[in-house]
């Protein structure tokens, strides 16, 4: 599962991430403003070692 953080990650909702508040244990996280404070165009991708371990 994907959670898309670009606009309520990195303290949004109160927590780090959006997906804390709702209780939910994503594969993957989106990211993208809170790492420049949306000053410039960047964006990443957190992937869990749960996730990456799969084969």
């Amino acid at each position: 599962m994907l959670s898309d953080e670009v606009v309520c990650g990195f303290g949004g909702t109160g927590n780090w991430f959006g997906s804390q508040t709702f209780g939910m244990e994503p594969d993957m996280l989106s990211i993208a403003r809170g790492l420049s404070s949306g000053h410039l165009p960047i964006g990443g991708v957190i992937i869990s070692t749960r996730f990456s371990m799969r084969r």
